[in-house]
């Protein structure tokens, strides 16, 4: 613990990354004085959550981050008096009543607001924004009435909020400014394929469209004007177009800022004493010199907890290296449905000398690494983020990998162990106070990895290219790791449903129950919902949720509530309608969770080809297909209706040896779809088929 008798902290701002940084403060120094100002009494609400108000899945009372207590548990004294400038030369905050307020450490955590549309017509009733709980109370009393609904903007907060919209049944239309989403962390491919998520669910996208002008009647917003020429009708617009740092209070000081205030990795301002964490920074990568707002929750905590070890002069820049990197934080959400992760550098540009690795392609999913003279410098995972975190561990530590680039990916390489062989620290998730750090070290007999410091070469590889043969010691059976499984099991009382495959639950990836051909669990009944249902994990929960279906689920005999969601629990009866029955049912084995699925047992592994919609609009299609393999198809983790999966990869890879064409078959290299001849784009994932594809 930090003695600083007689210290005054002072924090300007109340959002997460203030309240944790006056956190870790007062958890280190328990003497000194800490200090916020804001003019908003009220605690941090958790901003992630708000799309899940939206939704209705949670009422305002759970929104907030910290108690109403948080100020007299933490001895903090608070002011509802915002700061209004700084004398950084006196060290004291002047505020808006006109007082001042002397300060030993300054942090600067004010936040940012939602950048806005400077046009005509953007102060029309309508036109709203996404920033705090007020605003999302705007857009739901505007809900009722909306017919044409028009969403701009192109990353995180757009994608939900349009996701959201479009699961209550809301005709949306996006407005994409460039050509691709969230240009600064997705490239192209992992653009378009988010983009396809979107389309398939009935969204219409504009790309590389801005409004010019909003027009209304009576006050209100009726239809906008883009910079192409086109009239859209438009009742309720909603922007997410970013943020603006609040840089109010430090106009006139010799603080250097731009767009948001420059820090380095310590979170200290270019002047003395002063501190900046959270939406209010602006940070520059090593790599491309470019400077990014990030406006992201984790970050802003972690800067927020580097930012407290500095000013508690825990953190020395002569010695110690904060183990949180700004510019290698590790981002981790789902982006219209697909789990995403990323870390570093994902959008390479000319001149830089990097090295995309990229694994084989696969259905809805898109994962590469960046490496520069061997070192990874950034990885992306789209659909699939397994082994993202060892992806990390290995940026943080500057391993040199180039002799295994190519295995990477390879369905039986762990990065991990091969990191573990070489000694590689744990991944950076955090700042770590640096006494603490070396306190908690096991003492070793060899002598320890050292951390890398800032312009160290990359660290050297020190086993084969190919992956490890090296064994560990043989587990016990009572330490071996346990694999638990979830399945929906079809009631095979009900005997028109006795074929029907049992679906395997997953962590990574929402699964859709409906009627809709490309649901995951395809249920091609009158009762059924197109969407009806979807299964998501979280909290280490598998949960459930009604998408506002027609005829409802039951949970052992129980109604959900509309659009509500319910915690799966073993052994439980789950009906989609009224007839549609299935057990859920948890399988526990021993297998890491890297291993292979295996198939749950007394399960055939063939699916019978009506359920992959031989009767839909891909009959004829897939009868083609069951002619060609013996009519079935084999099983996967998931079932996609019009997803052609392990026969036909094996159909195909021997149609190679042959030289015969699958007959009147195309199949697409991206996501290894069928298609017709004369398709020119695959039917699912709107790749162009080339001729090398027509094999």
């Amino acid at each position: 613990m930090s003695n600083q008798v007689g210290k005054r902290y002072v924090i300007i701002g109340n959002g997460i990354a203030a309240i944790t940084a006056a956190e870790v403060l007062r958890q280190e120094d328990t003497s000194a004085a800490i200090v916020m100002l804001s003019n908003d009494e009220q605690p941090v609400l958790y901003r992630p959550a708000l799309k899940d108000y939206l939704a209705g899945r949670l009422d305002e009372a759970r929104l907030p981050a910290r108690t109403e207590t948080f100020y007299q548990e933490h001895d903090i004294h608070f002011y509802a008096d915002p700061a209004v400038s700084l004398d950084t030369q006196q060290q004291y905050v002047r505020l808006k009543s006109g007082k001042k307020l002397r300060y030993s450490r300054l942090l600067l955590a004010c936040g940012a607001r939602p950048a806005r549309l400077q046009c005509q017509g953007s102060d029309l009733k309508g036109v709203v924004t996404l920033r705090n709980l007020e605003d999302y109370q705007e857009v739901m009393g505007h809900l009722p009435g909306a017919r044409h609904i028009v969403v701009c903007g192109s990353g995180t907060l757009a994608l939900e909020t349009i996701e959201t919209l479009r699961q209550q049944g809301h005709e949306v239309t996006h407005l994409v400014r460039k050509r691709t989403l969230w240009s600064e962390v997705l490239d192209e491919t992992a653009s378009d394929l988010v983009l396809q998520q979107e389309r398939r669910d009935g969204v219409q996208v504009r790309r590389e469209t801005e409004i010019a002008e909003i027009t209304g009647r009576q006050g209100r917003v009726h239809a906008l004007l883009t910079t192409s020429g086109e009239a859209l009708p438009c009742d309720l617009l909603i922007c997410a177009i970013g943020i603006e740092p609040n840089l109010d209070c430090i106009e006139g000081s010799n603080i250097a800022h731009s767009r948001g205030i420059h820090v380095n990795a310590f979170m200290r301002t270019s002047t003395p004493n002063v501190y900046a964490a959270g939406d209010i920074v602006e940070i520059q990568d090593p790599l491309t010199r470019r400077m990014r707002v990030l406006g992201q929750w984790y970050p802003a905590i972690q800067q927020a907890r580097t930012a407290a070890y500095s000013m508690l002069d825990l953190l020395d820049p002569q010695h110690d290296t904060p183990s949180f990197q700004v510019q290698t934080f590790y981002n981790a959400t789902f982006l219209y449905g697909l789990p995403f992760a990323a870390t570093g550098l994902t959008y390479p540009s000319g001149g830089q000398g990097l090295q995309e690795i990229i694994a084989d392609p696969e259905p809805r999913s898109y994962r590469k690494v960046l490496l520069k003279n061997g070192v990874p410098v950034g990885m992306l995972g789209l659909g699939n983020r397994a082994q993202a975190l060892a992806f990390k561990r290995a940026i943080d530590h500057r391993v040199q990998m180039g002799s295994i680039a190519f295995c990477l990916f390879l369905p039986d390489f762990n990065l991990n162990d091969w990191l573990d062989n070489q000694d590689v620290p744990p991944p950076l998730l955090g700042a770590k106070l640096a006494e603490k750090a070396r306190a908690d070290a096991p003492e070793k007999d060899t002598n320890p990895v050292p951390q890398p410091q800032p312009g160290a070469p990359p660290r050297p590889a020190i086993v084969s290219p190919l992956p490890t043969t090296d064994k560990k010691p043989a587990l016990k059976p009572e330490d071996k790791p346990q694999r638990i499984d979830w399945y929906l099991v079809p009631d095979t009382d009900v005997s028109q449903w006795a074929h029907i495959q049992p679906l395997q639950l997953s962590k990574s990836e929402k699964l859709f129950v409906g009627r809709q051909p490309g649901s995951h669990l395809l249920l091609d009944m009158e009762t059924i919902s197109r969407t009806h249902a979807e299964i998501f994990f979280t909290d280490g929960r598998y949960v459930l949720r009604d998408l506002g279906s027609t005829n409802g689920i039951f949970i052992n005999g129980y109604r959900m509530p509309p659009r509500s969601v319910h915690f799966l629990q073993d052994n439980e009866e789950i009906s989609f309608g009224s007839r549609a029955r299935f057990i859920c049912l948890c399988h526990t084995h021993d297998a890491p969770d890297t291993a292979p699925l295996a198939p749950l047992k007394g399960i055939s592994e063939k699916l019978p080809i009506p359920l992959m919609g031989m009767e839909g609009n891909t009959g004829g299609l897939m009868r083609r297909f069951a002619t060609a393999t013996a009519g079935s198809v084999g099983k996967t983790e998931k079932i996609p209706a019009l997803q052609v999966l392990t026969e036909l990869v094996a159909y195909k890879e021997a149609a190679h040896q042959r030289s015969t064409p699958l007959p009147g078959l195309v199949i697409c290299r991206c996501c290894g779809i069928a298609n017709t001849q004369k398709a020119r784009f695959c039917a699912s994932c709107s790749a162009p088929l080339d001729i090398e594809s027509k094999e």
